[in-house]
C-alpha cells in the first residue's frame, strides 16, 4: 500500500514535542526514503538511535472507505554515493528547497503490528 501514494508524513520528537509533517517517499529494497534538506530535525534521531513513524494513508470521502499503514524505525543517512544519486533521481523534492539528504528507514517495522492489532487499517463505512 505504501508504494501506491507518493506522500505521507514523518512523526518524530523534535525538542521534546511530537512533530509531524508531510513528506515524499519512496520505497526502495524494503525501505522507506525520504528526501530531506541540511539542518532537517529528521536528521537528528537517526544519530540518536531514536525511532521515528512514517504515516501514509488514501481516503475516499465519497465512497466512505480507505486505508492507513504506519510504519517505524530508526533513520539512517544514505551515504552510499551510488545509491544516493539512485535515490536523488527516484524521488524528486517537492517543496521547492534543497533538500540534498535521504534518510531511510526499514518499512517492516510496524508499532501497530508489534502489538498484534495489525500494520495495515482498511476501513469501509456501511450505508
Amino acid at each position: 500500500m505504501l508504494g501506491s501514494v507518493s506522500y505521507g508524513r514523518v512523526v518524530l520528537s523534535h525538542q521534546a514535542l511530537p512533530a509531524i509533517g508531510p513528506v515524499n517517499h519512496l520505497l526502495a529494497d524494503g525501505c522507506v526514503v525520504i528526501r530531506t534538506r541540511r539542518g532537517a530535525a529528521l536528521l537528528g534521531p537517526g544519530q540518536d538511535g531514536a525511532v521515528v513513524a512514517f504515516e501514509a494513508d488514501a481516503l475516499d470521502p465519497a465512497a466512505r472507505s480507505g486505508w492507513s499503514v504506519v510504519v517505524a524505525g530508526v533513520p539512517t543517512l544514505v551515504s552510499d554515493p551510488e545509491e544516493l544519486r539512485r535515490y536523488q533521481r527516484e524521488l524528486r523534492p517537492w517543496m521547492g528547497c534543497e533538500t540534498e539528504h535521504m534518510v531511510r528507514f526499514s518499512a517492516d517495522r510496524s508499532p501497530a503490528a508489534e502489538s498484534g492489532d495489525g500494520a495495515e487499517f482498511c476501513v469501509r463505512a456501511e450505508n
